[in-house]
């Protein structure tokens, strides 16, 4: 007589309530999601912020007709270039900012070596100081025969580069010369 049937259709289902109720009957799993989210944030925003990663070489050319370099280079007309900035680094980085016209080139190389020799993701997408994405860019992959090319541009402004990439790079912004 005083037994309930938990079986049959008289058993009570849960209620869904109010969003998160769960977390004033958990309180410590509330506080490690929220500490976990924030985290995740500030790790985000350090990524995404142009002076996020500073560790990045550069150089500032007065002009130059021939960029000197450890890695293999395209083939190239200098003469019709001048290089303006040069940017090295090892993983994935931002670079400082810099200013540059409508009409311009990057010139890239990628070390598979400085990975074990195994293939790697290689990114170069170029940013306003706004943080807004720019046309072209580089997404491509390091291997044993993908390891330079060269990119032109057609937008100009003062830029970042937003390098992603495990091994080491280099990378020759170009104008045209005079």
């Amino acid at each position: 007589m005083g037994q309930q049937n938990l079986q049959g259709p008289e058993r009570s289902t849960p209620r869904l309530g109010v969003p998160f109720a769960w977390a004033s009957r958990h309180p410590l799993i509330g506080l490690l999601c929220v500490l976990l989210l924030l985290s995740t944030s500030y790790v985000v925003g350090i990524f995404f912020h142009p002076a996020g990663l500073s560790n990045v070489s550069q150089s500032q050319y007065a002009p130059s007709a021939t960029p000197t370099t450890g890695f293999a280079q395209p083939a190239m007309d200098a003469s019709r270039w001048t290089t303006m900035q040069v940017f090295k680094g090892k993983g994935s980085q931002k670079t400082p900012s810099f200013t540059i016209g409508s009409n311009w080139r990057m010139i890239w190389s990628c070390d598979l070596a400085s990975n074990n020799n195994v293939t790697y993701n290689f990114i170069i997408h170029i940013n306003t100081k706004n943080n807004n994405l720019l046309s072209g860019g580089v997404e491509t992959m390091c291997d044993k025969n993908n390891i330079h090319s060269t990119v032109d541009m057609h937008q100009g402004g003062n830029v970042y580069l937003n390098v992603v990439s495990k091994g080491t790079w280099e990378i020759l912004v170009q104008q045209p010369a005079p």
